[in-house]
C-alpha cells in the first residue's frame, strides 16, 4: 500500500513539472533563445502555482540559472575577458536567483551563487539578495560571510567588518570569522585581504561553479605574486651584471639557491629546463627587450578586476 501511494506521489509530481515546464516555457514566448526576457514575473507566483512541489520546482530554476551563467561563458569566451562578468550581459541572472529563492526561501546554494557574482552586475541588488538570504536564513553563518564579502567588494570595509562579527557570534562558526571582522577594519583594501576572502570561499563553498571560480581568483593571485618575484630577480640581475639574461633558464641558474628555494616552497614550479611555470603549468613569457616577464598569451589564468 505505502508503495503504491510513493509511485502514485512521484507520478502526480512528475505530470505537475511537465504541467508547470510548460507554462514556464509559455512565458518565455517565441524566440526567446536569444531575447533576454524574464521567463515569470514572481517567483511568489510560481510558489502558489507549484501545488507543494516548492523544492522541485527551485530546482528546476536554479539548474536553468547554471544553464544560463554556462552558456554565457561558453559564448563569450575568446571574445571578451572572461573574468569580468560585467561584460557578460547577464540580464537573467539576478531575476534567475530571486526566482530560485522566492520559491524555496531555503535555497542557499542560490544565494551564495549570487553573492559572488551580482556585485560585478547590480551591487544594492547583490545587498537586497543577501540579505534577504540572512533574514529567510538567520542561523547560517556564511550568508554573514557573503554579505561582508559584497561590501569588501564594494569597499565598504566597516559594513563588511559587521557583517562578519555578526556571523562569527552564530553557532558553528569558525574562528576565523571573527578574525575576517578586524582584518576589515586594519587591512580591507589589502591584497593579502583579498587572498583571505577568496581562500574563505572556495572553502566554505559546495558549488562547483563558485569553488572554479574562487579557485581562479587564487591561482591569479599566485600568478601576480610569481611575475613579480620573477620580475625582482632580473631587475637584480641586471643591476650586478649590466645587462639581462638571455633567458629565463639562465636567470634561474644564477639566483642563489637560499632564494630560490625559499620561492618554490611557496609554490613557484620549475620544468625539466628550469622555466618557471603558471599555476596552470604554461611557462611564463619573457621579454628580453624590456626584460620583463609576463603570463603567456595562451596560459588559461585568467586576468581579473577586483
Amino acid at each position: 500500500m505505502k508503495t503504491s501511494l510513493w509511485i502514485a506521489v512521484i507520478i502526480l509530481g512528475l505530470g505537475t513539472s511537465v504541467v508547470l515546464q510548460r507554462w514556464i516555457d509559455e512565458q518565455r514566448g517565441i524566440g526567446s533563445a536569444v531575447e533576454e526576457a524574464l521567463y515569470v514575473n514572481s517567483g511568489k507566483s510560481l510558489k502558489r502555482a507549484s501545488l507543494g512541489f516548492d523544492g522541485l520546482i527551485a530546482d528546476l530554476y536554479w539548474l536553468r540559472t547554471i544553464q544560463y551563467f554556462g552558456g554565457k561563458s561558453q559564448q563569450l569566451k575568446g571574445s571578451i575577458n572572461i573574468g569580468n562578468v560585467t561584460e557578460w550581459k547577464l540580464t537573467l541572472l539576478e531575476p534567475l536567483i530571486t526566482i530560485t529563492t522566492e520559491v524555496d526561501p531555503n535555497y542557499v546554494s542560490a544565494y551564495r551563487f549570487g553573492a559572488l557574482f551580482l556585485p560585478d552586475i547590480n551591487p544594492e541588488s547583490a545587498i537586497r539578495l543577501a540579505q534577504r538570504a540572512i533574514a529567510d536564513n538567520p542561523d547560517d553563518w556564511r550568508l554573514q560571510q557573503d554579505l561582508g564579502f559584497i561590501f569588501w567588494k564594494l569597499q565598504r570595509y566597516n559594513e563588511a567588518s559587521e557583517a562578519y562579527l555578526q556571523g562569527s557570534r552564530l553557532p558553528d562558526a569558525p574562528k576565523w570569522m571573527e578574525q575576517m571582522s578586524a582584518i576589515m577594519l586594519a587591512n580591507g583594501g589589502d591584497r593579502e585581504t583579498a587572498k583571505q576572502m577568496f581562500l574563505r570561499i572556495y572553502e566554505t563553498t559546495d558549488d562547483p561553479t563558485v569553488k572554479k571560480t574562487s579557485l581562479g581568483r587564487l591561482q591569479s593571485y599566485k600568478s601576480d605574486d610569481e611575475i613579480a618575484f620573477l620580475n625582482r630577480l632580473l631587475a637584480n640581475y641586471r643591476e650586478q651584471k649590466g645587462g639581462c639574461p638571455s633567458s629565463l633558464p639562465a636567470l634561474i641558474k644564477a639566483v642563489p639557491q637560499v632564494t630560490l628555494l625559499q620561492f618554490k616552497q611557496a609554490g613557484l614550479n620549475l620544468n625539466e629546463e628550469l622555466m618557471p611555470l603558471d599555476p596552470h603549468g604554461f611557462a611564463y613569457s619573457f621579454d628580453a627587450a624590456t626584460c620583463t616577464v609576463a603570463l603567456a598569451t595562451d596560459s588559461t589564468i585568467v586576468r581579473w578586476r577586483r
